[in-house]
């Protein structure tokens, strides 16, 4: 039985725009399909949303002290993309 990381992305202040946030999983010293679920997507923030959760699959066997990431990526219409924060997640 797996258990579960749960990254919580923010937007910060909140836009009156339709905002696009696309994620995917990055190994650290964790590697995806042996100690966690690889996982990417799309999240669509309507306006005045500011937050949403993306839960990834860990397994129970995964050594402590392992790390895997959570990239983001947002687009609001009509502006280039540069900034693409990460989330860390350290396995206990």
């Amino acid at each position: 039985m797996a258990r579960t990381a749960t990254f919580t992305i923010n937007i910060s202040p909140k836009t009156e725009q339709t905002m696009y946030v696309s994620y995917a999983t990055r190994n650290g010293t964790a590697s995806a399909g042996v100690h966690y679920t690889s996982k990417s997507g799309d999240l669509t923030f309507a306006a005045d949303e500011f937050e949403k959760t993306v839960e990834v699959s860990v397994e129970n066997d995964a050594a402590p002290g392992l790390t895997f990431y959570l990239d983001v990526e947002w687009q609001l219409p009509g502006l280039n993309t540069t900034s693409r924060p990460s989330g860390l997640c350290t396995i206990l």
